[in-house]
């Protein structure tokens, strides 16, 4: 476990290039929002593995940066929360001493929220977040927001449908587009139960499109709500109440696995015992150690090891293919660890 020693400081950019450092934990709010630049942006390269950009927010009303494609589904969910006020990325710089040795971490993003405390977010594939050194560095990250009554995150992939559907309704998300009138009245309209289908036909004096859009704009601004679980469609009910989301966000981090860094190379898996069409279990020479983030070959594909269970018939794991990023669940007939 990490332990802070000395003192702990915090610099932060100015939109002329001018640094600002304050002594943890009293930089304030107010300083984060006058020192608002990012403390780096993102570099564009050939053969790099990360998608970066920006992200236009309806929070922010201006641009905000990202440096990977995953880093962007935390934004669209920061930026879908009604309780938000403002969304900054790599918001500034932290120095801490750690167990004897000078450590410096930059978070991902801090959101501050209307009534609660700032979010201080990492952005992390889950597949890492059991590595030693990933899991040291988000621990001691976490011990110095803590220690100044802020809240912190590790946020990972969320679900597939739900992200679908925000990525859906955040192209919806720019108020300007709409004319004030035709939302309030469907805002005026008890639609609490009505399907979706049948919002988009309840208001014949507007062309089709624009209600349809409309409506979906409210769906974004969470004057109405539905389930976002399963893709959208006509079926969907309505709802008027905020949103309900799942997102991927974890405030305690799991354990660090030792033997972790067998998942930075490609193992051929383990051939199970006796008949394959039969499967069986997997002992004796051909086992091999399997951990969260292993790459193996698996019937003609590369996939993944993303998370590990403790079952009655023995030891489960979910593996998804690298391309697809998909889960798949093997039994202990499949592999041994």
């Amino acid at each position: 476990m990490a332990r802070s020693s000395g003192s702990v400081s915090v610099k932060l950019r100015r939109s002329d290039g001018k640094i600002a450092e304050r002594t943890w934990p009293h930089a304030s709010v107010d300083d984060l929002l006058e020192f608002s630049t990012p403390w780096r942006t993102f570099r564009w390269y050939y053969g790099q593995k990360h998608y970066s950009g920006f992200y236009w927010s309806s929070t922010m009303h201006s641009h905000v940066i990202y440096e990977s494609r995953l880093e962007l589904t935390r934004l669209i969910y920061a930026d879908f929360t009604r309780d938000g006020r403002a969304i900054f990325a790599q918001p500034f710089l932290i120095t801490a001493e750690i167990d004897g040795a000078l450590r410096r971490h930059v978070p991902d993003f801090l959101i501050l929220r209307d009534g609660m405390v700032p979010l201080v977010v990492d952005v992390k594939p889950r597949h890492l977040l059991t590595r030693p050194k990933i899991s040291f560095s988000l621990g001691w990250a976490r011990k110095v927001m803590e220690s100044c009554g802020w809240e912190f995150q590790a946020w990972c992939e969320p679900p597939e449908k739900e992200l679908a559907n925000l990525r859906f309704l955040a192209g919806y998300r720019r108020d300007w587009l709409f004319a004030a009138e035709i939302l309030e009245e469907i805002r005026g309209r008890d639609l609490h139960g009505a399907t979706l289908g049948e919002a988009f036909r309840s208001f014949p004096a507007w062309p089709d499109e624009l209600v349809r859009a409309a409506v979906l704009h409210l769906l974004w601004n969470q004057d109405l709500s539905t389930d976002l679980s399963d893709i959208l469609s006509e079926r969907h009910l309505l709802r008027q109440e905020p949103a309900a989301v799942v997102g991927a966000g974890m405030n305690t981090l799991p354990d660090p696995i030792e033997d972790s860094e067998c998942g930075d190379r490609d193992v051929a898996p383990p051939q199970p015992a006796g008949n394959r069409n039969r499967g069986g279990r997997m002992s004796g020479d051909g086992a091999v150690r399997v951990g969260v983030g292993t790459r193996f070959h698996y019937d003609g594909e590369v996939v993944t090891v993303e998370e590990m269970f403790g079952a009655a018939a023995g030891n489960e794991i979910l593996v998804g293919p690298q391309a697809l990023g998909r889960g798949r669940l093997m039994g202990s007939a499949q592999w041994k660890r």
